[in-house]
């Protein structure tokens, strides 16, 4: 037995972040600011760093993710695919806190559609919202990338102010 010293990094604060978290919909929604706040903060301030590829990359996702919705995949399905493109979104922040932290709060949706059936209520919007964020992206515009991000945490947001006082339970990741 014995300690090892390494590099320091946020794996072991992350890991243990999300185990047996209790969340209720206050808790949820709070989560939610957090990760609103970063995102819109990151999509402003990265906006000239992003490039064709990424482009590319993105409208590869959202075509996948489209094809699911269109497709009736379940929720879950979407919500990984939708954690992709939101990572990708932020890949060259060069901000590792960051894509980690999107992960954690996209595990922790995923199991809000498990425990209580949330449901993407307008699949068409959610697609469109996507694009919509692309362009933006694309125009190298941080103020309607920011307008875009905001419009589509809405229906997030309306679904927690909805189901204040439900307990989740325990998040198992």
């Amino acid at each position: 037995m014995g300690r090892f010293v390494r590099e320091f990094n946020f794996e072991a604060i992350l890991n243990g972040l999300p185990h047996n978290l209790e969340m209720d919909i206050k808790n949820f929604g709070e989560v939610l600011e957090v990760r609103f706040c970063l995102e819109s903060y990151f999509v402003a301030k990265d906006i000239n760093k992003f490039t064709l590829e990424n482009i590319a990359e993105l409208k590869k996702i959202l075509h996948k993710l489209e094809f699911q919705s269109l497709n009736k995949f379940e929720e879950k399905k979407l919500v990984e695919t939708h954690s992709q493109f939101h990572c990708t979104l932020y890949k060259n922040s060069e901000n590792s806190l960051l894509i980690n932290l999107i992960k954690i709060f996209s595990t922790m949706q995923r199991n809000l559609t498990l425990i209580h059936r949330y449901e993407t209520k307008d699949r068409n919007l959610f697609i469109m919202q996507h694009q919509l964020l692309l362009e933006a992206k694309e125009k190298k515009d941080p103020n309607l990338a920011q307008r875009r991000l905001e419009e589509h945490f809405a229906e997030a947001k309306a679904w927690i102010k909805n189901h204040k006082g439900v307990k989740f339970g325990k998040l198992r990741l």
